[in-house]
């Protein structure tokens, strides 16, 4: 027997929930008190909960080891709000990388940019405006991207008018920089 610290009951020891923290290697409340205070404050903090399985939703699709890319996709569009926000924290957590991302994008796009593509700044110019353009008229939102990629482990495209095309956003953020036409 066992007297519970929150309701002053004695009980059996199987009342008790095992915690090797503890010097008889029991919790000092019992299994009711625990689970009606368990309870409280799931009802108090609902916003929290839904979090909470939210995120072991995610563990549970990234734990799968058969396709778990495809369970991370299919979390992604099941969860668009949850991976906004985590992205969004990410990004605020890591300035630096941001940072040192997009001058790296800079810095290629700079050496991926041809000598005699320099005469054709006007025309690339107006390509970035037409995309925001339509991306104005449409709702949808457009980006200019590089046919051949600029930065790829197999090949680096250049940055030109003739590497341009104008793609929605969707389309170009799920090609990367790993596809490209007539690619081996």
């Amino acid at each position: 027997m066992k007297t519970c610290t929150k309701c002053n009951e004695s009980k059996s020891l199987d009342s008790f929930y095992k915690n090797k923290g503890y010097k008889c290697g029991l919790t000092a409340r019992c299994k009711i008190c625990i689970n009606t205070e368990n309870d409280a404050w799931k009802s108090a903090n609902l916003d929290k909960v839904a979090l909470y399985k939210t995120k072991s939703a995610h563990k549970r699709y990234i734990a799968d080891p058969e396709g778990s890319k495809e369970s991370v996709n299919k979390f992604r569009r099941n969860n668009p709000e949850f991976h906004r926000e985590s992205n969004r924290k990410w990004r605020k957590n890591n300035p630096d990388k941001i940072n040192a991302k997009n001058a790296n994008r800079r810095a290629t796009k700079l050496q991926a940019t041809p000598q005699w593509a320099i005469a054709e700044k006007d025309q690339i110019l107006a390509l970035y405006s037409q995309a925001k353009a339509l991306t104005e008229l449409t709702g949808v939102s457009y980006h200019v991207d590089h046919i051949v990629p600029l930065n790829s482990p197999l090949v680096q495209g250049l940055h030109c008018l003739a590497n341009l095309q104008i793609l929605e956003a969707k389309q170009n953020i799920t090609k990367n920089n790993l596809t490209w036409p007539n690619m081996p």
